[in-house]
């Protein structure tokens, strides 16, 4: 049943009326996300770092595109690809003069 969110101060007698989405495809919804993101357990096996390591980054925002989904932080597969291309074996700090 469709919600009537007409406000007390409403004088137009128009009604606002919220609908549901009838064709909503949640499991291809889901296999799009599944495609495009991994949790930050998988992300921190691929990269070889250790999961506190990985969730410690993600909060810091070093990835672009990470969002907690389901209480569990989750990481853009084009991010990891990225950080495996350019960064690996080069986490910490820089050497002098590089």
């Amino acid at each position: 049943m469709p919600k009537d969110t007409n406000g007390p101060g409403r004088k137009d007698g128009k009604k606002n009326v919220r609908h549901t989405p009838v064709n909503l495809d949640t499991q291809a919804a889901i296999r799009r996300f599944k495609a495009d993101f991994v949790s930050a357990r998988v992300a921190a096996e691929e990269l070889g770092l250790a999961e506190n390591t990985m969730r410690k980054y993600c909060q810091d925002g070093c990835f672009s595109n990470t969002q907690v989904f389901g209480g569990e932080w989750v990481v853009s597969r084009y991010d990891v690809d990225w950080w495996k291309a350019n960064r690996r074996g080069k986490i910490g700090r820089p050497k002098a003069g590089e």
